[in-house]
């Protein structure tokens, strides 16, 4: 059965996965909405595009596309402490961060394991 292409049949192109494509992007976006919504203030939106096509003197490809356009992600900036070094005649450079505290990369962490006394279960009281 020939059905003229509106709104209203736009779902059904590709046996209904048009309309899946859809509803995938619209529920991507509210999700993000829901999830970072508040912290970031920013506005979510699904762009649906409709690609119509000649390939023939009476026929017509139509190609639906549907995409949430989310803010990026992105992490809390880290410093790094820059650190040179010479191996075998080259030169190494290597960016050192402290994982536990990512604005503080000079701060001292606690002793190695190895420290420990481990035949009496004591930590040293130095």
């Amino acid at each position: 059965m020939l059905k003229d292409l509106n709104l209203k049949s736009l779902g059904d192109l590709d046996g209904g996965a048009a309309i899946l494509v859809i509803d995938a992007a619209i529920a991507a976006a509210v999700a993000d909405l829901e999830d970072r919504g508040l912290e970031d203030g920013k506005e979510r939106l699904v762009k649906i595009v409709i690609k119509l096509t000649k390939v023939a003197k009476d026929t017509t490809s139509i190609v639906v596309t549907a995409d949430p356009k989310l803010p990026e992600r992105k992490v809390a900036a880290t410093t790094a402490v820059t650190r040179f070094s010479r191996v075998n005649d080259r030169d190494i450079v290597n960016l050192s961060f402290q994982a536990l505290n990512p604005e503080r990369p000079d701060q001292p962490t606690f002793p190695a394991m190895e420290t420990l006394d481990t035949a009496g279960g004591e930590v040293p009281n130095d």
